[in-house]
């Protein structure tokens, strides 16, 4: 992003509620690639 001119000031969480089709995937999100997700269940 920074080539395009782009600062990054913050990071912010995504809160989501997880449904059965996409909480796996979400998971793996977090887990594996860093993702802020916080899960409201």
């Amino acid at each position: 992003m920074e080539a395009y001119g782009l600062e990054i000031t913050e990071n912010v969480a995504v809160e989501t509620v997880p449904n059965p089709f996409n909480e796996r995937y979400l998971r793996t999100k977090k887990e594996r690639m860093g993702h802020s997700l916080h899960f409201n269940k």
